[in-house]
């Protein structure tokens, strides 16, 4: 049961959220060959002032960071 988690900035409409989970979603089942309805997403917003380090904390060795932001940094 795989789960796709976005963490970004507040500020962005319902319906740009919806589009953004749905691609995510989209995207993975095609490369992953996993059927749909086996694949969720979560959006997460969190504020600028906090994004740096409530990143760094959720990441650890078992998880795989493709390309780290500015803000992660």
């Amino acid at each position: 049961m795989p789960h796709i988690t976005i963490s970004m900035y507040p500020g962005r409409t319902d319906e740009v959220k919806q589009q953004m989970a749905k691609n995510a979603k989209e995207s993975f089942v095609e490369l992953n060959n996993v059927p749909e309805g086996s694949v969720s997403v979560s959006i997460e917003e969190i504020e600028p002032s906090d994004f740096s380090d409530e990143i760094k904390k959720r990441l650890n060795e078992k998880n795989t960071l493709v390309e780290t932001s500015d803000y992660v940094k």
